[in-house]
């Protein structure tokens, strides 16, 4: 039974594993016909997969070429590029830069910012070095600051300084994180030449063209003085009434000097004057010096001593000879002595203004030449009973005439006397033109002249400013002013002949017209010439701009957009750059030709100098040192300038004392050294150079006032003379400026 039951058992256990068996022979099947299903699945999953390698590797390899081609395209327009190109790293370390970078450098360091100062640069306008931290590139790697446009002066590895314009941007990624930077530099050294060269061409053309504006003044105001010592001898040749005539006289000459006083006082006994003609004072202040003893107030003492007695600055000075016309207002006045023939004073002519403190030497030389003509023409009058002695006072008056005279009969024309004035014109002796006729010696050009001019006196009695053509003894052809009048003399009719020589006028004004038909000539060159130097200096930057927007126009959109914003950033740099150009290269001029150089006491140059910066010099209590200076050959208007530009800038520039100003001289190899101290704010060494060049300032104008050139025009007017200029300084303490002058210069 047990037996029994373990064969039951066994035979149940035995069917148990043939089914399990079973049941893992069907799943062993259904895991072959699984793998054969997975195994075609991988087939066809391989086959796919290394189609898809392969586009894949084809893409890559079309992707690293397209890459491949930019990066050959950005190094060739780096190479290409008229500007320097640098590039710098998240770090600020400098990792590239192009050709044209190395070539405005003079070579190429890559450094870090730690080194930064190896590559030497200043602020173009003030001149400060420029630090690392202020640095363009540093700024836009540690801030993400863009540059445009800075201009800055630096010195390269070859120890050249040159100008460059300098923009720099930052690198970002597509996060927005700052991995680097890049740097257009353009050198503008020649064209920052060029602009201030034109620039001082413009100066030195206004200077000329003003010095030959005042020329033609002074030649202006020479005819006048001569125009108006004629009318005057001819006024008072023809007068009989002394007192009208003076009275008419001195009323023109007040007028023309701005005077706004006159007397005319004449000796009525041995010590005592009475007042014949006067203006400028009300009549009852008049009737109170009616008369006036010699000795008294300035007429008195002209009167005693028989001198000339010039009162200046009366307002504020204690010469009590002058107490008289200072409680008329007066500033300036003068006073001459009317002399006979002998010596003897006979009266006096005084004029007084209240607008001036001095006179000018011309005014001077007028006043006397007056003072003359009206003691002639007292004279004259107060013996014209006797005709000899009319006729002698007649004869000095002529021949003191500035003017050429010439005196001959009406009838035939025979000269009967003549003045040195004419002599020196004509060229012959006395003797060779008394008693011959101006048609014999073929005096007039144009024969016809003299009868012409004789048949008008015979109608008018006179005939005035009649510009004609003479001939000298040498044949040389003169240009005079000719006027003529008509007297009644005791051996007859006769004609007095004034002669104003103008030919040098009439040379200096052909020359100016001449200077400015060259000056205008000159003016359409350098326009030329600014056009095509333009067109020159632009072509680079168009091309610039031109590769970049060919670069934009066909990238844009297929990089990023910072690329795309670099672009933009270097086609608007290149703009700017042009638009530069164009600013600087608007002005274009000549230099007209120097005034020749004379012999010029400096002494006098001082004094003049002294005068014209009084008013400043006495505000600023300076004092002004020199031992007597030397007589050179120069320009006198260009040297007066120079010393008076040294002067005004030591003066201006003063520290918390008065001015000293130390003037000293030597002569050494042939040239004169000068050198002007001061005891004023002084000069950084830095700036020794630049204080030279136009326009360049070291203070703010507002504290400073002035253009910046008047040290430029100091070095112009040395140079001129064979010399140079330079400067020795202490800060705080003062300023030596030194200058040289050729001793012999023609």
């Amino acid at each position: 039974m047990e037996k029994q039951m373990q064969d039951d058992q066994i035979t149940s256990t035995a069917e148990n594993y043939k089914q399990i068996v079973e049941e893992y022979k069907r799943r062993i099947d259904n895991l072959q016909s699984e793998n054969k299903r997975l195994k075609k699945k991988c087939s066809s999953l391989e086959t796919s997969l290394k189609h898809t390698v392969k586009e894949s590797e084809l893409n890559y390899r079309r992707q690293q070429e397209e890459l491949e081609y930019q990066k050959q395209i950005f190094e060739t327009m780096l190479k290409t590029l008229p500007a320097g190109v640098w590039i710098v790293d998240e770090k600020g370390v400098i990792t590239g830069a192009n050709d044209e970078a190395r070539k405005i450098w003079g070579g190429y360091k890559q450094v870090g910012p730690e080194k930064y100062k190896i590559y030497k640069a200043w602020n173009y306008d003030t001149g400060d070095e420029i630090s690392t931290e202020q640095r363009a590139t540093t700024r836009a790697i540690s801030q993400g600051e863009s540059t445009f446009q800075e201009r800055v002066k630096i010195e390269t590895f070859d120890d050249k300084v040159k100008v460059l314009i300098n923009s720099v941007v930052p690198i970002r990624d597509e996060n927005n994180n700052i991995k680097g930077a890049i740097a257009v530099q353009q050198d503008i050294s020649e064209l920052t030449n060029v602009s201030e060269t034109l620039y001082k061409n413009k100066q030195e053309l206004a200077s000329e063209r003003e010095l030959l504006q005042r020329m033609v003044q002074d030649l202006r105001k020479t005819k006048e003085r001569f125009e108006i010592l004629a009318q005057t001898a001819n006024e008072l040749l023809k007068s009989t009434e002394l007192q009208s005539s003076v009275q008419n006289i001195c009323h023109n000459i007040m007028e023309y000097l701005n005077c706004q006083v006159f007397f005319n006082y004449i000796t009525i006994d041995d010590n005592k004057l009475f007042l014949n003609a006067y203006e400028g004072i009300p009549q009852e202040e008049a009737e109170k010096i009616r008369y006036l003893d010699f000795g008294s107030a300035i007429c008195g003492c002209v009167a005693r001593d028989g001198e000339c007695i010039k009162a200046e600055h009366i307002q504020t000075s204690e010469d009590q000879r002058a107490n008289l016309v200072r409680s008329f207002g007066v500033k300036a006045y003068v006073s001459y002595p009317l002399l006979s023939k002998g010596g003897k004073v006979i009266g006096t002519l005084s004029f007084g203004t209240k607008e001036r403190d001095i006179f000018s030497q011309d005014d001077l030389s007028m006043i006397n030449a007056v003072a003359d003509q009206v003691a002639i023409a007292m004279i004259r009058m107060n013996n014209q009973n006797v005709i000899k002695d009319n006729e002698e006072r007649f004869s000095t008056a002529f021949k003191s005439n500035p003017s050429a005279l010439v005196l001959s009969r009406l009838e035939d024309g025979t000269i009967q006397e003549v003045n040195d004035s004419f002599i020196k014109l004509v060229g012959w002796s006395r003797d060779e033109v008394i008693g011959k006729s101006s048609v014999s010696l073929n005096i007039f050009r144009d024969q016809n002249e003299r009868n012409k001019n004789a048949n008008l006196l015979r109608e008018q009695k006179q005939v005035n400013n009649q510009e004609i053509k003479i001939n000298t003894k040498t044949n040389e052809e003169r240009i005079v002013l000719l006027s003529s009048n008509l007297l009644k003399m005791s051996q007859g009719d006769m004609i007095l002949t004034s002669m104003q020589d103008r030919t040098e006028q009439r040379i200096v004004e052909q020359k100016l017209h001449d200077t400015l038909n060259e000056l205008e000539r000159s003016n359409k060159e350098l326009e030329q010439f600014a056009y095509i130097t333009s067109h020159d200096l632009q072509e680079p930057l168009r091309m610039l701009a031109n590769f970049s927007k060919l670069l934009s126009n066909a990238y844009k959109g297929k990089l990023d957009s910072r690329a795309d914003e670099y672009l933009h950033f270097i086609i608007d740099g290149a703009k700017r750059m042009q638009n530069l150009i164009s600013d600087l290269l608007t002005y274009a001029r000549v230099t007209a030709r120097p005034a020749p150089f004379a012999q010029t006491d400096l002494n006098a140059i001082m004094d003049e100098v002294q005068r014209d910066l009084q008013l400043i010099i006495s505000e600023s209590g300076t004092q002004i040192f020199y031992e007597q200076l030397p007589v050179i050959n120069a320009d006198p208007i260009q040297i007066k300038q120079l010393f008076q530009n040294l002067i005004q800038n030591a003066i201006k520039f003063r520290g918390e004392s008065e001015p000293r100003i130390q003037i000293t001289h030597e002569l050494k190899d042939n040239k004169w050294h000068f050198s002007v101290s001061d005891n004023g704010i002084g000069i950084k060494p830095q700036f020794y150079e630049r204080i030279f060049v136009i326009f360049q300032r070291l203070h703010e104008k507002e504290r400073y006032p002035g253009t910046g050139i008047g040290l430029s025009i100091c070095r112009k007017i040395v140079e001129r003379h064979g010399g140079s200029i330079w400067v020795e300084s202490e800060e705080g303490k003062g300023s030596t400026f030194h200058f040289t002058i050729q001793k012999y210069i023609s």
